[in-house]
């Protein structure tokens, strides 16, 4: 397949999306061609002065933020909620095991975090959409930011952000104004309402204290939990 001249497989490059054949293969035409060249140069510009529009945010202050906007408001009537206690638990129960049902997969993770590791795997945000925030600031741990994109994962929204150091680990964050579900078999170190921790695939996934709208992954167990520390992901 020729990719010669297409606007689709340019913007698909930007947004690092092509499978590792055809960036390889694009990357080898982009030698050859000043057009093609001269649209990616453009094209990282205009992203890199997009993203430079946002003033950077002290990493916790950007969690704290995202975090207060997505938590639930506190009931008006308190004395309303002890009424519908028991109904409520009964539901919870009930949605639980069908939200279980629906969002395992064949590989025992629920469905965003299966393909959340998987296109860590691939070196893939799930979208190309310009992020609202500005990456966390994870400047302090010698990771800096080499993408972000908006997309979803598993038809759950989120924010990416792709990080790497100065000897090549990698790391993803996911943003998300709704909650993500804990991956299974994960570790507690803070109690059951704290963040979880588990691998998959060789990939360490961790995901914040509720309202766990955040994801952190990574291959150094090591360096996911001091990101976690510095975002205050408890």
């Amino acid at each position: 397949m020729r990719h010669d001249h297409d606007d689709a497989t340019i913007g698909a490059y930007l947004a690092g999306e092509l499978p590792a054949d055809q960036r390889d293969a694009f990357e080898e035409h982009l030698l050859t061609c000043d057009r093609c060249w001269a649209e990616v140069d453009a094209g990282r510009r205009g992203r890199t002065l997009a993203m430079q529009a946002y003033e950077p945010a002290p990493a916790r202050l950007l969690l704290r933020a995202h975090a207060a906007v997505t938590a639930e408001p506190p009931a008006r009537h308190r004395t309303r909620a002890w009424v519908l206690v028991a109904a409520v638990l009964t539901l919870v129960a009930t949605l639980s095991v069908a939200a279980a049902v629906l969002v395992a997969v064949p590989d025992g993770q629920p469905a965003p975090i299966a393909a959340a590791v998987a296109g860590y795997h691939d070196e893939q945000l799930p979208g190309s959409g310009i992020p609202l925030q500005a990456a966390p600031d994870l400047s302090a741990l010698r990771l800096a930011g080499t993408a972000a994109g908006t997309g979803r994962l598993a038809g759950h929204p989120v924010t990416g952000y792709a990080y790497r150091d100065d000897t090549g680990r990698r790391l993803l964050i996911y943003l998300s104004d709704e909650p993500f579900p804990m991956p299974a078999r994960a570790d507690h170190p803070n109690g059951p309402s704290g963040s979880g921790i588990t691998h998959h695939r060789g990939v360490v996934v961790l995901c914040s204290r509720s309202p766990h709208t955040v994801l952190v992954l990574g291959e150094d167990q090591n360096l996911v939990r001091q990101v976690a520390a510095a975002l205050d992901l408890g």
